[in-house]
């Protein structure tokens, strides 16, 4: 029975620096390793928001909460785990503990500002060099350019982060956490050897649903607009 239960328990999660956070039904869990090659794990209850307040639960509605809310929950798992990762640079400078605030009024200008950066380079942008085209004239003609330009741009971004060690290392981590969802739902040990036996890719993969939906929303607004 609880065999059977493990399997069927729906588990999602992301990589984070140095780790992964899994999320399961109201539980979150966080582990990472520190420079000491120590791993910490944190464990958190949550309810979900839909589960708290029964109008989230509306078609259409219900989806962009889940996603502000995983938005939200990753935001706070990584700084979790910047802050495991740097504890030992923060032990050998006793000033960096009075600045708490400081820290965190950094963190929020950095999010700011690499949202504004993005909504920049991915939306503005590809407005603008369709525009500069001259096709503003047909609809489709622009959405599809538009898209095709937004499209490079997002492949050649994740390209170029792939470059950089430390994000390669996160792209390493993401595939751990689908390597041990593959496992546990396959009804496996959740064992190192175990895991990997299985694929990096998986299908429920919330990344490449966001790819996808890019790429379907060029051909919707295309036809739409």
């Amino acid at each position: 029975m609880e065999e059977s239960r493990t399997e069927d328990l729906p588990v999602g999660g992301q990589a984070v620096i140095e780790g992964v956070m899994m999320r399961a039904e109201n539980r979150i869990v966080t582990a990472v390793r520190t420079p000491e090659q120590e791993i910490v794990v944190r464990e958190q209850e949550h309810i979900p928001w839909s589960r708290r307040f029964g109008l989230l639960r509306l078609p259409i509605l219900r989806g962009a909460v889940a996603f502000i809310e995983m938005m939200i929950i990753g935001l706070q798992t990584l700084n979790f785990s910047a802050d495991v990762a740097l504890q030992s640079e923060r032990r050998s400078m006793p000033e960096a503990q009075e600045g708490g605030w400081k820290d965190r009024l950094a963190l929020a200008a950095t999010l700011v500002s690499s949202l504004a950066i993005g909504i920049g380079v991915f939306f503005f942008l590809p407005l603008a060099a369709a525009q500069a085209t001259g096709s503003e004239r047909d609809a489709v003609s622009f959405n599809l350019l538009a898209g095709l330009v937004r499209t490079c741009l997002l492949l050649l971004y994740l390209y170029g982060i792939s470059r950089w060690q430390e994000i390669r290392r996160v792209f390493q981590y993401h595939g751990a956490e689908h390597k041990s969802i593959f496992t546990l739902e396959a009804g496996a040990d959740l064992t190192v050897d175990e895991a990997r036996g299985f694929g990096r890719l998986h299908p429920r993969c919330g990344t490449s649903f966001l790819l996808i939906v890019v790429l379907l929303s060029i051909l919707v607004f295309a036809l739409v607009d």
